[in-house]
């Protein structure tokens, strides 16, 4: 709806955060992989099932 309104010729023009094919996020390489470090740095404990 907000590409017509727009008059874009590109979804990607509006879309505010654009992936690729693979639903990854070149500009930030996300989703990326997170390290314990990264984890116990903002206290999130993961649980096997």
């Amino acid at each position: 709806m907000v590409m017509l309104i727009a008059d874009a010729q590109n979804i990607r023009e509006i879309i505010a955060f654009p992936k690729n094919k693979k639903a990854k996020d070149l500009l930030m390489n996300a989703p990326s992989k997170v390290y314990k470090q990264q984890l116990d740095d903002v206290h999130i404990q993961l649980k096997e099932e």
